[in-house]
């Protein structure tokens, strides 16, 4: 299934969780490049980008521990990728991929 993408903004803060299914320790990266061919970005977004929020966001999380999750909050200034999971709870409560499970959480302001 691929989710389509666009800008978004709302007056909440939200969260998901992220689960690593697999039996091994995952990083975030492998996290994002699973995800990615999930996705059709609404705008143009180049391979130097992506690669730059990746490193980014994976710098920021790291490690996902075999068949453990982890919450990640978004927040003001968000990056293309965090943008586009954002995005991406609007049209489920989860997303099931191969090694990873997204699972979303809001709370209004």
């Amino acid at each position: 299934m691929k989710y389509r993408t666009g800008f978004v903004t709302n007056s909440s803060s939200s969260s998901y969780i992220i689960t690593n299914k697999s039996d091994q320790t995952r990083n975030f990266k492998e996290f994002l490049e699973e995800l990615i061919p999930n996705i059709e970005f609404d705008y143009e977004v180049s391979d130097e980008q992506l690669e730059e929020s990746k490193n980014e966001l994976n710098k920021n999380f790291g490690k996902i521990p075999a068949n453990s999750s982890i919450t990640v909050e978004m927040d003001d200034h968000m990056s293309i990728l965090e943008t586009t999971i954002e995005y991406l709870r609007r049209d489920a409560d989860e997303i099931q991929m191969e090694n990873f499970k997204i699972e979303f959480e809001e709370s209004h302001h």
